[in-house]
C-alpha cells in the first residue's frame, strides 16, 4: 500500500475522524463535528499494488460497531477473554 486517506465515523463521538498515511507513516485526528442531520458515513481511499478490495472491505467491516458486534465483544469481556 502506498497511500491512504479517509474520513471516518467513529462510534460515540461527535466529530468525523480524518486521516492520511503514506507508506509507513500515518497522521489521523478528530476534524468537525457531524452536523445534528448529516447521515455519518465513513469513506476510504486506498492506493497501491495487489490490493484485494473485498478483503479491504471485509477487514473494515469487522471493525464496525454494530448491535451484534458490541454484544458479542461484551460477552467476551464477561468471561475475562482478551481480544
Amino acid at each position: 500500500m502506498y497511500r491512504m486517506k479517509g474520513v471516518l465515523s467513529v462510534a460515540h463521538a461527535k466529530q468525523r475522524f480524518v486521516y492520511h498515511a503514506v507508506h509507513m507513516t500515518f497522521e489521523g485526528a478528530f476534524g468537525d463535528p457531524w452536523a445534528e442531520d448529516e447521515l455519518r458515513h465513513s469513506k476510504m481511499v486506498f492506493i497501491g499494488q495487489g490490493l484485494e478490495p473485498k478483503e479491504l472491505a471485509a477487514s473494515f467491516n469487522d471493525c464496525r460497531a454494530t448491535p451484534e458486534s458490541l454484544q458479542a465483544r461484551a460477552d467476551i469481556g464477561r468471561y475475562g477473554e482478551i481480544w
